[in-house]
Order: structure tokens, then sequence, then C-alpha cells
């Protein structure tokens, strides 16, 4: 492991740095034996006011996800906030693919939410 790059007491040229985090992240290609290191420094600089239209996608993506397994990292997130955020991140969708996810999120809210009716059963 490389050292601690932000342990006490801060070096004054980190402590001075626009960066906020440092990403380390190792992955591995299909079929192959040695990993890959990435790294990149997170600045303060690239910090926006609004997460990018793919990064609010992946976030319904990932809501998707857990309300399909039960909603346990969800809070208060419904199928409704889901659809609402992906809807508000579909950009350009050449392929058509996000307004696929948001038919999959209709129908996952279909199949997971208790129907109320007269109280009859189901022929």
């Amino acid at each position: 492991m490389p050292p601690l790059r932000y342990a006490d007491p801060v070096p004054a040229a980190a402590a001075a740095s626009a960066e906020l985090a440092h990403l380390r992240l190792r992955y591995k290609l299909p079929g192959q034996d040695e990993s890959r290191l990435l790294e990149t420094p997170v600045l303060r600089s690239a910090l926006r006011a609004q997460a990018s239209e793919s990064l609010r996608f992946a976030a319904a993506v990932a809501g998707y996800a857990d309300l399909l397994r039960g909603g346990r990292y969800v809070d208060q997130w419904t199928w409704d906030d889901v659809a609402a955020t992906a809807r508000g991140a579909l950009g350009e969708d050449r392929f058509g693919l996000r307004h696929e996810f948001l038919r999959l999120v209709d129908v996952a809210r279909d199949v997971t939410t208790p129907q109320t009716g007269n109280g009859g059963s189901a022929e």
C-alpha cells in the first residue's frame, strides 16, 4: 500500500492544494491476469452545482436496482423518484436506451406495487 496521502499532519503542499481527494482504482480486463492501476486527483475545480446528466441517470439506475431488491438503501426514494430522475437526465438518447429504461421502471413499479381493487380474486 502507498503511504497515506492526507495523514496528520497534512503536508503544506497538500493543504494548499486544490485537491480534495485522490482516486486509485485497480481493474482487470476479462481474460487477463494482471490488474491495471488508474490514479487521478479529484480537484476542487471539478465540482459542479449539479451532477452531470450521466451521473444523474446512473443514480436513477442504482435506485432502480435497489428498489428491485427491496429498497434497503434508497431511504424514501420511490419508483416515481427513480422515473423522475431518469426522465430529467435523458439527454440525447441516440439509441433509445434511456427511454427503454423508463419503460422498465414502469414495469417494475407495476410488478412490485401491491394492487388495490375490489377485493375479488384474479382469474
